[in-house]
């Protein structure tokens, strides 16, 4: 028969030690889930358009997307339908307005041109359960130079907030304002977006059925004021990223 080994007050104090720190394991919050970029299949997207600059970000567009004219949102001068709410946000990445809240206070808004108020966006989406974004890239923007840069900078900037915090993105190309004979914008900017970034291999970036995913918003539509593309156009356009040897082999959406 064994022998029973006297219990300790050092023993017992370890044995206490040991139960607390599993019951402490055990409180603590779940890890990070990563949402998995090979489908979009059951995933919660949203549309993330990127477009508001301000006056000081370093972007030189102004107060860009809050007003018409690009300068300070004031009585009089807004385009957006709802306030932003900054309570999250430090001093330096809140930018000055002409409106005043009730309590006196002047009312500010946010720039995409700065990193971290894009990859906070991120971590909102993650502490709400969105899977991820169709960032949104301008077929009229990228014809200038500040447009161009802006756009660039944005989207290295959802790239960051999506792998800081788990979630996914495509890119949706917004071709509302494409003329017709201008599919040639596109695929060179296409083109140019994978030497630079080598972006559909990155871990963060959207694929659906094996392949990287690129929604096309704008197809389709039809406007007595200004000319639009031609069947011919979209043709192109969709042959060249489904089929081409280089930039193609994708999945294509259309919107």
């Amino acid at each position: 028969m064994r022998s029973r080994r006297p219990i300790t007050r050092r023993t017992a104090l370890h044995a206490v030690l040991t139960l607390a720190v599993a019951v402490l394991a055990g409180c603590t919050s779940p890890s990070r889930v990563t949402i998995t970029p090979t489908t979009l299949t059951g995933k919660v997207m949203v549309g993330y358009q990127g477009w508001f600059n301000a006056e000081g970000d370093g972007a030189k567009r102004g107060y860009n997307h809050w007003t018409r004219g690009n300068g300070m949102p004031a009585p009089g001068n807004v385009r957006v339908d709802m306030w932003p709410d900054l309570s999250e946000f430090p001093a330096a990445e809140r930018f000055p307005t002409g409106f005043v809240h009730a309590d006196g206070t002047r009312a500010e808004v946010f720039s995409s041109y700065l990193r971290p108020t894009v990859v906070r966006h991120f971590a909102w989406m993650e502490e709400h359960g969105i899977d991820g974004v169709f960032l949104q890239r301008f077929i009229n923007s990228l014809k200038r130079g500040n447009s161009l840069a802006a756009n660039n900078a944005v989207l290295e900037n959802v790239r960051a907030g999506a792998r800081e915090h788990g979630r996914v993105y495509a890119l949706m190309y917004d071709l509302s304002s494409l003329a017709p004979g201008q599919a040639d914008v596109l695929i060179d900017d296409w083109k140019k977006l994978l030497r630079d970034t080598r972006l559909t291999s990155d871990r963060s970036y959207l694929r659906h059925r094996g392949k990287p995913l690129l929604a096309l918003w704008g197809c389709g539509f039809k406007s007595d004021d200004k000319p639009r593309p031609s069947l011919d156009d979209w043709r192109k356009i969709i042959t060249f990223l489904k089929e081409d040897k280089e930039s193609g082999g994708l999945a294509i959406m259309l919107g």
